[in-house]
């Protein structure tokens, strides 16, 4: 299966006083790392990035070191914000069956983990790590690239910027158990924040429930979304929401957050009872909208945490 890859190398990095790409540990920017373990599964590489650092991210000559192709490109003024309008603006550039997304601060991700993710795929849409707590990995992820092309190009279309929404969007997704990989292969998942996470010793503990690696079936086709009362998920949501019907979307957003709920999916969860809140607002019902943004809450707090005291490098994201 020919794969390629998405390393989406934007961030500011205000925390540590420069562009997390361009961070060194152990002389090799964290970009540099990571896109050396994608360059032994991937024979392509697409490097989306800001205008003010393509030119500092050039001079790593990328290319060269990895060993393939890396293009670098800087993201188009598109619909969407954050991570989506990197995937978009790099999407024309790559091809193949399958596509890795990675977040470039995660200097420690293996080859050998992106090749378990790859092996998971089969005829799946998406592959994303899970924690114990029910975090997925959107950015440490592959995906069938003919369904993230078209995932994406929808929800860019309409302003989405979460990178979980593109799991959320999957007809298939299987659900790897991070308490299921090698320590090695788990401690690549640990991303950097602060300067306190580059020696790589970072926790990676987290507690929860999810300790076996799942498939979820989250949608049927989305060439035919079904009238809501035929099926409850994402895409019946999001088209109930585009059409105005604010009170239909919502209650389908808290049905799709109970599906969540019940295969421990915690995350996203939060993101779906997220949406229904705006939604309930937008259709005028306070008191729901405050219901749902509670639940909402409770649920980052609860992932939060879960984290527990001490362990760095992890945060829920996407």
């Amino acid at each position: 299966m020919k794969c390629s890859g998405i390393i989406l190398a934007g961030g500011r990095g205000s925390r540590l006083g420069e562009p997390k790409p361009l961070l060194k540990i152990s002389g090799q920017t964290m970009l540099e790392k990571v896109c050396t373990a994608l360059s032994e599964v991937a024979s392509e590489i697409v490097v989306s990035t800001s205008s003010q650092l393509k030119d500092a991210i050039m001079e790593l000559n990328l290319s060269e070191k990895a060993g393939v192709d890396v293009m670098v490109v800087v993201d188009l003024q598109l619909g969407c914000r954050g991570p989506l309008r990197g995937i978009v603006s790099s999407l024309p550039h790559v091809s193949g069956e399958a596509c890795f997304l990675l977040a470039s601060d995660m200097p420690y991700i293996s080859s050998k983990l992106l090749r378990t993710l790859a092996s998971r795929l089969s005829e799946r849409d998406c592959v994303t790590p899970v924690w114990p707590d029910g975090t997925i990995e959107p950015l440490a992820s592959v995906f069938r690239l003919r369904a993230l092309k078209l995932i994406s190009s929808i929800l860019c279309s309409l302003g989405r910027r979460r990178p979980g929404d593109l799991v959320r969007g999957a007809r298939g997704a299987f659900f790897q158990a991070v308490s299921e990989l090698p320590s090695e292969e788990a401690r690549g998942l640990v991303n950097v924040n602060t300067s306190g996470d580059f020696s790589g010793s970072a926790g990676y503990e987290v507690r929860g429930e999810v300790k076996s690696s799942f498939e979820a079936k989250l949608n049927e086709s989305i060439g035919y979304l079904p009238p809501p009362h035929r099926y409850l998920g994402f895409w019946p949501a999001l088209s109930a929401e585009i059409d105005g019907d604010y009170g239909t979307a919502a209650s389908i957003y808290e049905s799709e957050a109970s599906m969540y709920l019940k295969i421990k999916l915690i995350h996203l969860a939060r993101h779906a009872l997220r949406d229904a809140a705006w939604c309930w607002s937008k259709a005028g019902d306070r008191q729901r909208a405050e219901k749902a943004e509670a639940r909402a809450r409770s649920l980052e707090l609860k992932l939060h945490a879960s984290f527990g005291k001490g362990v760095k490098g992890l945060s829920p994201r996407g």
